[in-house]
Parts: structure tokens; C-alpha cells; sequence
């Protein structure tokens, strides 16, 4: 099955193959290789704001998905989680 994926605010979409027998961790690693994106670049966003991490481990069949928005990490959230990260 292939969902609508879309970048937020550049409306950017993308279709992402996903079988309802995937976690949704597996989901998001698709998202980052059809956006080109690091893992930690987005979030997936819903209508209550960013989704939680904690339902990473969770099965997509759980959830009834016809589409998804993803957003890009703010840049200063970025370094504040991951201060190792070097720019050059």
C-alpha cells in the first residue's frame, strides 16, 4: 500500500510503500529515504502537534493512515538535542 507522505511547509509529497505489518519506526526510516532526510531532520505532525517518539514501537496496523505531513526539526532544537553534531 502507498500513502501520501508530505513536507510541511514546502508541500513537498512523496508516496512511501508500507505494509500494515511494520512498526512505525520502519515507517519513518522509509519517510527519511524517500525525503533524503536524516532521522533526526523531522517529525511526523498531526493535528496535536509533533507525534510522540514512544509510538515508534507501535504496528501500523494499529492506525488507519491515508496520508501523513512531516516537519523539519527547528535547527536550534537540533543542536540543543544533539550538541555533538559539528558544522563545517
Amino acid at each position: 500500500m502507498e500513502i501520501p507522505v508530505t513536507l510541511m511547509p514546502q508541500n513537498i509529497t512523496h508516496k512511501v510503500l508500507i505494509n500494515t505489518n511494520m512498526r512505525m519506526w520502519q515507517l519513518i526510516i522509509q519517510i527519511g529515504k524517500a525525503f533524503k532526510l536524516k532521522l533526526s531532520e523531522f517529525r511526523i505532525d498531526t493535528n496535536n502537534g509533533l507525534l510522540e517518539t514512544t509510538i515508534y514501537s507501535h504496528i501500523i496496523s494499529t492506525y488507519t493512515i491515508t496520508s501523513l505531513r512531516i516537519r523539519r526539526i527547528d535547527e536550534k532544537l537540533l543542536d540543543k538535542e544533539s550538541p555533538r553534531r559539528i558544522i563545517a
